[in-house]
């Protein structure tokens, strides 16, 4: 979904803040998940992470396609 945001041509502070907020949320989930006694806070703040910039992409595309049309 970044790609279709960039394709879209947002501006790459943007495009690279759902990047990181992505990747960030990712490594910080992993990192909770790995851990002897799992540390959910952890798990939450990497959930987050990982499903905010998906919600904001695929909002933004719907939001273009429908004023596009």
């Amino acid at each position: 979904m970044i790609a279709f945001i960039e394709l879209q041509q947002a501006s790459a502070l943007v495009v690279h803040g759902l990047g990181f907020s992505l990747l960030v949320g990712r490594i910080v989930h992993a990192y909770g998940v790995s851990q002897e006694k799992e540390n959910y806070k952890l798990r939450t703040v990497g959930m987050g992470l990982t499903f905010g910039p998906m919600l904001i992409a695929a909002v933004t595309l719907i939001r273009s396609v429908l004023l596009t049309s």
